[in-house]
């Protein structure tokens, strides 16, 4: 039995590079390539755009949620019934894990939320990404002072629909400049602290 083994997951961008919606996931392993050679991720059968024995490469699909996800090798087999060519089931490989992060869209919305002890609206903010976050999804928003070491989390409540932005109260931060994080179920987007960079940040000055 040739059944598929998956030994590593990656970035076509290089072994150590994150994984975000544009990126092509590499899929190294052996015995691969099967009659249809499919990839399971996110509960759905993909076509991968490249098949070998020893690799397949799969574009992100658009409707992957961040975080960790899991995936597999599906490989169907071309038998006789009930017609010539029919794919039927044949071999599943491991689950390998890869860690899809968002990229914060600028810009970054100030704003208010109520107070759910009753008092005045709680200055908040409104962080949009590339990715479509779950209700359910624990978001976390981390802001860092620029320059400083100040640091701050915020949990966001839960979304009452899955969508692209996540809304935080930020009560008693102190005025300044700062870096903004966005973290869904652990998967962080980066954060560029080059000043000199075309791309750096992205940051929030509050108040």
């Amino acid at each position: 039995f040739q059944q598929p083994l998956i030994d590593k997951v990656a970035s076509t961008a290089g072994p150590f590079e994150p994984i975000f919606s544009a990126s092509i996931l590499q899929i190294d392993g052996r015995q691969l390539q099967g009659d249809v050679t499919l990839v399971l991720l996110g509960g759905i059968e993909r076509a991968p755009l490249s098949v070998s024995d020893k690799q397949i490469t799969l574009a992100v699909p658009a409707d992957l949620q961040p975080g960790a996800r899991g995936l597999q090798v599906i490989q169907k087999l071309l038998l006789g019934s009930p017609a010539p060519g029919t794919p039927h089931r044949g071999f599943e490989s491991n689950v390998a894990t890869f860690v899809l992060r968002p990229r914060i869209a600028l810009p970054i919305v100030k704003t208010t939320v109520p107070d759910p002890q009753g008092g005045a609206p709680l200055p908040a903010l409104q962080v949009t990404v590339d990715l479509t976050v779950g209700k359910n999804q624990r978001a976390v928003l981390l802001l860092n002072a620029t320059p400083g070491s100040a640091s701050s989390s915020f949990l966001a409540p839960p979304r009452s629909a899955d969508g692209t932005s996540v809304t935080a109260a930020v009560p008693g931060v102190s005025a300044g400049q700062y870096f903004v994080r966005l973290q869904i179920d652990g998967a962080e987007s980066p954060v560029d602290l080059d000043p000199a960079s075309a791309n750096f940040g992205p940051t929030v000055t509050l108040p």
